[in-house]
């Protein structure tokens, strides 16, 4: 089997290049053969109104950045890829999702949705095209519109569909009646093949736009390595044939293999832009709708009163810094900062879902830690300036078990777990919380049965562990 899908995507990407013996001078058009089975029942403008549908359900559940000017600089990518394409593809709609997890997708009709983390975890742009371009991918390929359509035939027993409110009730039906229902769409293991010819070809795709862009393919393969956490493996024939290679490094592997069966003719090149990338990946990571001052959105609003009081939710952490100077004190969504001796408020600034605030070893700064139990945020605030000095998005495959950072802010200690013969072996992993590398593991730091798992979390041992980790 495994034999048989490293032929597949050879084939596949050889099918996308077919024209290239005919002209060394000029890059073979973009062909996207179907890889998965069923039949796509949606034309181009169809499978726009799909999208539609399916984006009404998404946008109620998760967050967007509604600043248009971050979301342009995507938009722009996007555009450039898609001029490679063939005519008649769907228009193309990127939205910047505010999750704390390193994620993209794309829906039917052309939607595609990258997360905040991702954004952190690019370096360049080339990077960014690169996963914009797999997003594509999928979407000139037809995936989501052939999985639903092939939903709308089992559960539906539909075979077509008509105009826009044809198309949108036809969705939601389908979405009542699989739920009721139940209704199995396959076996798991067809699902995860199909789910390996998507990316193959998604991947394959991603390659052609880059390279045809201006983008660096090499880069690519450089951020899917990154994300996925395969550090350069990319299996052999034996680790094959012992069925030991990962999915995801035989993926790189792929990749790598396609990077450079790209003809030269179609490897086009741009100017490079590193500096306003990086100042827009520094305003996606710095962003806030409160402090950008944005307005409001509340659909449906009858009437607003502002309070004449601010509500007070009970302080729930206490903390002087080291020189004795400042006070600390921190509600479920607020860091107060008072001078203490006379104790007068200083300033105030957003904490929502903040661990406990510390002082720096000098005093003169407060270290944050955002979702300690996920995907960690490291913010570290000024007292002379009153302002956000810094704010760092760690990447962490899979999120933390539990997270701690330094007083100073420069370093993350980060628990991730694994399951190994009923037992849960707890690793322990060190990053420079400024560049957002590890350079400290350790593998089966603690070992733990399942059922003492979660008073483990929360004892005193657990916070005692990030704390030796600074000395390791």
């Amino acid at each position: 089997m495994d034999r048989i899908r490293l032929a597949f995507g050879f084939l596949l990407f050889s099918s996308l290049m077919a024209l290239q013996s005919v002209s060394q001078e000029s890059c073979p058009a973009l062909t996207v053969p179907q890889v998965i089975p069923g039949t796509n029942i949606f034309n181009t403008q169809q499978e726009m109104w799909l999208g539609e549908a399916q984006a009404a359900a998404i946008d109620q559940s998760v967050a967007t950045l509604p600043d248009a000017a971050l979301t342009a600089y995507l938009q722009g990518i996007v555009d450039r890829l898609a001029t490679n394409l063939p005519p008649g593809h769907v228009r193309f709609i990127v939205k910047l999702m505010d999750l704390p997890n390193a994620e993209a997708f794309s829906i039917a009709g052309g939607r595609i949705y990258i997360s905040r983390k991702i954004v952190a975890v690019t370096r360049s742009e080339d990077e960014m095209a690169g996963i914009l371009a797999h997003e594509m991918g999928h979407i000139v390929a037809h995936h989501a519109a052939i999985q639903s359509s092939e939903g709308f035939r089992k559960v539906l027993h539909v075979t077509q569909v008509t105009d826009q409110d044809d198309v949108t009730a036809k969705w939601n039906q389908f979405l009542s009646n699989y739920r009721r229902q139940n209704a199995s769409m396959g076996t798991y293991e067809k699902a995860v093949e199909i789910e390996e010819r998507e990316q193959v070809q998604a991947d394959t795709v991603a390659l052609y736009l880059a390279a045809r862009g201006g983008y660096s393919t090499q880069a690519f393969a450089e951020v899917f390595d990154r994300i996925a956490d395969t550090k350069g493996k990319t299996g052999s024939f034996w680790s094959d044939f012992f069925g030991a290679t990962k999915p995801d490094s035989k993926r790189l592997r792929q990749i790598i293999k396609n990077t450079a069966a790209i003809p030269h003719s179609c490897q086009m090149t741009r100017t490079d832009t590193a500096a306003q990338f990086n100042q827009w990946r520094g305003s996606v990571i710095e962003y806030s709708s409160a402090s950008l001052g944005h307005e409001e959105t509340l659909p449906g609003l009858i009437s607003k009163r502002v309070l004449t009081e601010r509500l007070r939710p009970e302080i729930q952490h206490i903390r002087i810094s080291p020189d004795g100077k400042y006070v600390v004190a921190q509600d479920d969504s607020n860091v107060f900062v008072l001078e203490r001796e006379p104790l007068k408020a200083v300033f105030r600034f957003d904490a929502a879902d903040a661990a406990a605030a510390q002082f720096t070893p000098d005093s003169r700064g407060i270290v944050l830690l955002f979702d300690p139990k996920g995907a960690p945020r490291v913010e570290r605030w000024d007292i002379t300036t009153q302002k956000r000095a810094e704010v760092h998005e760690i990447y962490v495959k899979g999120g933390c078990l539990r997270s701690k950072v330094a007083p100073d802010g420069k370093t993350l200690a980060c628990l991730t777990m694994e399951m190994e013969a009923g037992l849960v072996k707890v690793d322990l992993n060190l990053f420079d919380v400024g560049s957002g590398t590890s350079f400290f593991f350790k593998k089966g730091f603690e070992v733990v049965s399942p059922i003492r798992l979660g008073t483990w979390k929360s004892s005193t041992a657990s916070l005692a562990l990030a704390k030796r980790s600074w000395k390791t």
